[in-house]
This record gives structure tokens, C-alpha cells and sequence, in this order.
């Protein structure tokens, strides 16, 4: 893979910062010209939260990103899928208790086992969940959950049953392929320990179920195909790779990439969502800023458009290694004044999710984990219109948010306009620290504000 990225960074990744300058210069000089007078700016505070997750030691429970199930039937019912990374993930009500917990996949053995030295195979490590409604099994609709995992460099499929909860079994039951789930963007278990494997993911059902999966350290995203099995599982095809720039010409002329900590990594993504009614799949790739590809046609490179850039897109910086940090650190030139990026974004850029008013409006909102907020676009025009902050409140307020979802829908009288979750990666009220959580935030405050 870094071959390829290789060759990308000479020839394809130039060619289409070229192709596609003039129009991102204008589209971001738009943005700012919007954020200096038309975005509205204010703070709420989280409704509930779920139980601190401890993020160090040998019971690391990091949380990272949620995924909300309505329940069709009553959407006080519903629940919320959020992934804990190595620690596995959580499966909580619409008040934030906990329901049931999945453990991380061990793992695998090594051939042969030395005492003097440890196996390095990692276990899994699950990063991302979406969720995927009336999924056809043999005849029969079922909703799932799918998850990233960046330790086995797959994706895992679960079935959600409601009716076997109510009837005292788990609602969430494995049902992935034992043959079809092939490595997404590696070759060995040597590359699995490397770690450039499954990451960001999103799902979206269309003539079949699309799940698109991005690349830990490379700008890279797979489309896959989920497939239904005889026997009651489901696996997936891999469909196409899709290759993103990581150097990008600017208005002078010279060529930009952003710094990194470590040789032979380059700006990923991780937030990404889909938006069939606009056509639209939106990537967040960290250190550069936002794109919009078409959702039919997601290999036409002449429909990918970065329509919104973080603050430091194109500033130069220093980058020196320090031996005690084992690492590259990254400075700016603070003498060099440029203003390429927008001025509300700030890198990483990491959640997306939408806000479905309908009838296409609504909104897209973005983590801005750079500076703990959270920027919402208009769906239709993708002009930025709010800045927010969650803030502290009754319990504390939300910081370094890597995943975010929003649900519309009514889910009862305590969020009966819909929710917000947010994962919150330094969770202050707690006796376990440093710790993590998730932050239910009532959309009614900020409809409210909007």
C-alpha cells in the first residue's frame, strides 16, 4: 500500500490538486467570507451521560464513536451502539444504561511462541459503527450494525433483535461470515500489526448496501458490498479502492502536505456519511478538511470537490524528531501569515453526521475536535451556519470528540426532538480518570439556538 501511495504522491495526487484548485480556492474563500459575518456561535449543555470508560491500563475502555437504532415500533425503545476501540463495545439504552457488552475479538496466536520475546499480533479493535435498516436475510428484513475493525483489518456484522431483548436474550448477535470477510487494505498479519487497516465507516443502502471504510495513516477509502449467506450470515465484496491527495498546490504555486508525527503516514480520514438525497458522501480527512463525493459514481475523481478546509491548510511548519517522544513534532511558522483554510474548522476534523429536516434540508454537522466544537452546514448548499460547543452543565461538558451521531427522530419525552451523542474523550466528572464516555445532548437546545 505505501507503494501505491507512493506513486500516488508523485503523479495522481498532483494531477488532481491541479484539476480541482481553482474551484476549492473559491469555494474556500466563500467559507471564509461566511464565517466572518453570517455563523452563529453559541454553547449547550449534555442532557445524560453513560458510564466512565477508563482509557488506560490493562481494562481500557476507550470510546470512540455511536451509532443510534430507532425503534420503529417506539423510539423510547431505541438504542445506541458505541464502539470502545480494544475494549470492545457498549450497547445502551435511550437513557444512556448500559444493555449489553461485546468483548474485542482476541488475538490470534502466533506460529511459534518464544519466551523472549512477545507475539505481536494484535486482537481487534473495533473503531467505527453504522447502522443499516431492513437488510434482506433469506427473505427476511433484519437491521444490523456494522463495525470497523482496525485489528483484523475487516468489518463485523451484527443483527439487531428487539424481540428476543424483550424476551430476555442479548439484542445484538454476530451473524459475520466465517468465509467472506476478506482484509479490506492489507495482505499479512505482518501488515495487520502495522496497523495502516479498517478505520472511519459508513453505510448506505442504494441498489444494495454500500459500506465504505477508510484507511488508518492513508488517504484511502474501500467501497464494499455486503452479502447475505445461506446459512444466516453475512460477509462482503470489496468493490473498488479509492486513493485521496495528501499534497495540495496552492494559490502561488507551491506544493502543501500536512505534517505528520511519523514517516510513511499521511492525513487519513475518519468521519464519513452518506446523504442520498443530495447524492452526496462526505469524508473528514483529519488534517486537511472536508469532501464531498458523488454518492453514485464515488470512483469519478472530477466529482470529488474539498469544499471546506481547516484552519492551518497551507500554513508552513517545522518538523523535527525528538528522541524522547520517539516522533516527529510539527511547529508553525507563526512569522508566515496565511488564511487558506476556515476559520471555524480546526484539524482533526473527525465526526459527521446529518441532521434530516426533510425535504433535503437539514444539516451537516462536522467534529472540530481542534478546538471542541461542533460546525453545521446546510445540507443543500454545504454554507457554514453554526458553530457550537458542548459545554458544562449538570454533568461536565464534552471535549476532543472523535465520533458524533444525530437521530431526528422523536425518542420520547426527554429527547422527544431528537438527540445528539457525542463521545467524549475527556470525561471530567468521574472517579475513574483519565476516563471516557458518551454525552446525550437534547436537540431541542439546539434547535432552540438555530
Amino acid at each position: 500500500m505505501k507503494q501505491v501511495n507512493a506513486l500516488i504522491l508523485t503523479l495522481a495526487t498532483l494531477l488532481s490538486a491541479c484539476t480541482t484548485t481553482n474551484k476549492m480556492t473559491s469555494v474556500a474563500d466563500n467559507d471564509l467570507a461566511s464565517s466572518q459575518h453570517s455563523i452563529k456561535r453559541f454553547s449547550v449543555t449534555p442532557t445524560l451521560e453513560t458510564r466512565p470508560l477508563p482509557k488506560d491500563g490493562p481494562r481500557s475502555f476507550d470510546a470512540d464513536d455511536p451509532a443510534i437504532w430507532v425503534n420503529p415500533q417506539d423510539g423510547r425503545l431505541s438504542l445506541v451502539a458505541a464502539t470502545l476501540k480494544r475494549g470492545g463495545m457498549d450497547i445502551y439504552d435511550i437513557q444512556g444504561q448500559l444493555v449489553q457488552h461485546i468483548p474485542a475479538k482476541p488475538a490470534p496466536a502466533c506460529e511459534v511462541e518464544t519466551k523472549s520475546q512477545a507475539c505481536p499480533n494484535v486482537g481487534g479493535r473495533w473503531n467505527n459503527v453504522d447502522v443499516v435498516y431492513d437488510f434482506d436475510i433469506n427473505g427476511e428484513q433484519h437491521d444490523l450494525l456494522v463495525v470497523s475493525d482496525r485489528g483484523t483489518d475487516t468489518i463485523d456484522i451484527f443483527k439487531i433483535d428487539y424481540a428476543a431483548y424483550q424476551g430476555g436474550a442479548a439484542p445484538i448477535q454476530d451473524i459475520t461470515s466465517g468465509r467472506n470477510t476478506p482484509p479490506i487494505f492489507t495482505q499479512s498479519q505482518a501488515d495487520l500489526n502495522n496497523g495502516d487497516t479498517a478505520y472511519g465507516l459508513a453505510a448506505v443502502k442504494l441498489d444494495s448496501t454500500h459500506v465504505f471504510v477508510t484507511q488508518n495513516n492513508q488517504p484511502v477509502v474501500a467501497e464494499l458490498i455486503l452479502q447475505a449467506e445461506d446459512n444466516g450470515e453475512v460477509g462482503y465484496r470489496i468493490a473498488r479502492h479509492m486513493a485521496f491527495p495528501s499534497k495540495f498546490l496552492l494559490p502561488d504555486h507551491t506544493v502543501w502536505q500536512a505534517c505528520t508525527d511519523s514517516d510513511g503516514e499521511y492525513p487519513h480520514f475518519e468521519g464519513i456519511v452518506a446523504d442520498i438525497q443530495h447524492n452526496a458522501l462526505y469524508l473528514a480527512q483529519e488534517d486537511i478538511g472536508l469532501w464531498r463525493v458523488a454518492l453514485d459514481q464515488p470512483g469519478d475523481v472530477a466529482q470529488w470537490s474539498l469544499f471546506a478546509r481547516v484552519n492551518d491548510y497551507g500554513k508552513p511548519y517545522t518538523r523535527t524528531w525528538s528522541d524522547s517522544e520517539e516522533e516527529y513534532l510539527c511547529a508553525p511558522i507563526t512569522d508566515v501569515k496565511t488564511q487558506l483554510g476556515s476559520t471555524y474548522l480546526h484539524a482533526d476534523v473527525e465526526g459527521l453526521t446529518l441532521y434530516d429536516a426533510g425535504n433535503g434540508d437539514g444539516y451537516l454537522a462536522v467534529s472540530s475536535q481542534g478546538n471542541n466544537s461542533v460546525v453545521l452546514f446546510e445540507r443543500a448548499a454545504l454554507n457554514p451556519v453554526a458553530v457550537f460547543n458542548v459545554v458544562a452543565g449538570v454533568i461536565d461538558g464534552v471535549m476532543e470528540t472523535d465520533g458524533m451521531m444525530i437521530s431526528e427522530a422523536n425518542l420520547g419525552s426527554i429527547f422527544a426532538q431528537g438527540v445528539l451523542i457525542m463521545q467524549d474523550g475527556e470525561n471530567q466528572d468521574s472517579e475513574t480518570q483519565p476516563s471516557t464516555n458518551f454525552k446525550y445532548v437534547d436537540w431541542k437546545t439546539i434547535a432552540d439556538q438555530l
